[in-house]
């Protein structure tokens, strides 16, 4: 953090405790026996919200006859709906946020929450006055730059980087909540094969392989001639079937892959997400950047090949034990900008088409 920065944040924490002593916020601790109704106040992104299964699992196996309700916004919502310890999501729209936050806050008031939970440790102020917006009894989220006076309890910021599943659990150590599960995990019913793409690629006995090249930020991707590359060489050696999966957004990237292995492909354009998490289901490797899809793929115990540049590797490294991960060891590894500060992009441009195929033989061969 810089220096700029550093002062703008202890402003407004000092800012933010006047605001404390003039309304008398008060600490309260948390009563568990009578925590009957939870929120989960969010602004997630896609693999946030995968990464947040293990708190959620945790919550309900704590409170199985309470009920929890989410906050969040349209993009993160499909994904919760997967989540069947979730009773109701309340979902504000990305089109029309001001009065969409006022309006399902206003719902959520209603309610009578008895405990609205903030799990992440960032910067933006947004979920925590969200979280005291909400009206619930008890609030709770870290220590950090002032967030936590709209809290009635705080959990101590540890001062370094662990992964984001770690982070959002140590709130409910925090509170003395019980952690029974520390992994993402969805399962895929049979009923939802109900699709024509899907019913191919299941009645395909081919290797399937699935390639997201996206990614947020443009420094998290990889080349897409090399994504071409590699998808190249696996028809060519093992008559793979192609998947390509992307937003609208990322429609030219997909179309570039597809036309360099001449269309030979399926190729899937912001498909819900149900469907994504079917389709990967079924393949025997997914080849991407550090995305949510990587996220979602090691949820469902998928194998993966992903690289990894700029990103911390100690906050966003995908879960359990079926993923390859290339990565370069230089010096400016693990900045997470948003922009190649040194004007190389060498810790992607320095993974190779060789590597990244050497590791998805070692994927499909293993699940031979």
């Amino acid at each position: 953090m810089n220096n700029f920065k550093k002062i703008y944040f202890y402003l407004r924490k000092l800012l933010l405790y006047a605001f404390f002593y003039l309304f008398h916020l008060k600490e309260k601790k948390i009563e568990l026996k009578k925590i009957k109704k939870i929120l989960l106040v969010t602004d997630f992104r896609l693999g946030d919200t995968i990464l947040s299964m293990p708190f959620i699992k945790s919550l309900k196996d704590s409170f199985p006859d309470g009920k929890i309700y989410v906050f969040c916004n349209s993009y993160s919502s499909d994904v919760f709906r997967l989540i069947k310890e979730i009773d109701e999501i309340f979902i504000y729209s990305n089109s029309k946020r001001i009065t969409s936050i006022i309006k399902n806050l206003l719902k959520i008031s209603r309610l009578k929450i008895d405990l609205a939970i903030d799990p992440i440790c960032d910067y933006p102020l947004k979920t925590a006055i969200w979280t005291f917006l909400s009206g619930a009894n008890y609030r709770i989220g870290y220590e950090f730059y002032g967030k936590e006076i709209f809290y009635t309890q705080k959990i101590k910021n540890i001062q370094k980087t662990i992964h984001i599943c770690e982070e959002m659990l140590n709130v409910l150590r925090g509170i003395n909540i019980k952690i029974t599960t520390t992994f993402p995990k969805i399962n895929i019913s049979k009923k939802e094969f109900n699709n024509a793409d899907i019913i191919n690629l299941n009645n395909n006995k081919n290797v399937k392989i699935a390639i997201h090249p996206g990614g947020f930020y443009s420094t998290q991707c990889w080349a897409k001639e090399n994504f071409a590359e590699t998808a190249r060489k696996a028809q060519e050696e093992f008559g793979a079937q192609i998947i390509l999966i992307g937003s609208q957004k990322e429609f030219l990237l997909l179309d570039f892959i597809s036309k360099q292995i001449n269309n030979k492909c399926l190729k899937l354009i912001s498909p819900p997400i149900e469907k994504i998490a079917t389709i990967l289901s079924l393949v025997n490797c997914l080849i991407c950047n550090n995305s949510g899809i990587l996220h979602l793929a090691s949820a469902l115990g998928i194998p993966t090949v992903s690289t990894m540049g700029p990103t911390v590797a100690e906050r966003w490294w995908p879960c359990g034990e079926n993923n390859i991960v290339i990565r370069k060891k230089i010096p400016c590894i693990g900045c997470n900008s948003g922009k190649c500060r040194i004007k190389t992009h060498d810790c992607m441009k320095l993974i190779s088409v060789e590597e990244v195929y050497s590791a998805l033989k070692t994927q499909i061969l293993k699940g031979k």
